[in-house]
């Protein structure tokens, strides 16, 4: 007989501390690379924890449009295992670079997927103020909030031209390379159109960690 006082334990949660907001590049990001114009906004992770079942997400705390952009992003890596068997069958020691651009390519389609199915009253929100941003003659090197998270799927480049350096005892060397592999990609210019594609108004955190709880919820129980 079903106990009705039965009550469902959650496979996943994600809580209020294992959201952290990045106000700064990271520390271990060299100057060299920094000289490129690398915006904040494209800095973030979203992780199953090693070992328990709490999500955690850092995001970029910068520009609206950008940050909500790499937020959405970010949600599309949670779970996304289970559900792309894709990713599973990519051998990491023998291609890391193709199972890194498989997962990032899978987490842009999948955030942006759970965002419309989800919460389609906040894109519609999003995409009204990106309407009003444009009609002020901003943002004009895209005509939606969609077409500029499109445009971010770019960062997979980055993703590509840094592995593709192998890893060596002279880390300045290292870094040289990987730096000279952007610059040959032509990622100044992805990042001046980035940096370009701000609003000058910050994403304000609790509206964006409340959501990011309520998306949380939903992922957990797919």
């Amino acid at each position: 007989m079903m106990n009705e006082n039965k009550i469902f334990k959650q496979k996943y949660i994600l809580e209020k501390n294992d959201i952290i907001a990045l106000n700064q590049l990271p520390d271990n990001l060299s100057e060299r690379k920094k000289s490129l114009g690398w915006p904040i906004e494209i800095q973030g992770t979203g992780r199953i924890k090693e070992g328990l079942n709490n999500f955690e997400i850092q995001y970029p705390k910068g520009d609206i449009f950008l940050s909500f952009a790499v937020v959405v992003h970010e949600l599309g890596h949670l779970r996304q295992e289970e559900f792309n068997n894709e990713i599973n069958k990519i051998d990491q020691k023998k291609d890391w670079i193709s199972y890194i651009e498989i997962k990032e390519k899978d987490a842009y389609k999948r955030g942006f997927e759970r965002l419309k199915q989800y919460f389609p009253e906040e894109l519609s929100k999003i995409e009204e103020k990106f309407k009003c941003y444009r009609s002020k003659d901003e943002l004009s090197d895209f005509s939606t909030f969609e077409d500029l998270y499109e445009f971010l799927n770019g960062t997979i480049d980055i993703n590509r031209a840094i592995n593709s350096i192998p890893g060596m005892d002279d880390k300045n060397e290292q870094d040289k390379l990987e730096y000279e592999a952007l610059k040959n990609i032509g990622i100044e210019k992805f990042f001046k159109k980035i940096n370009k594609s701000r609003v000058d108004e910050i994403i304000d955190q609790e509206w964006v960690e409340g959501f990011m709880l309520k998306m949380a919820k939903k992922i957990a129980n797919e």
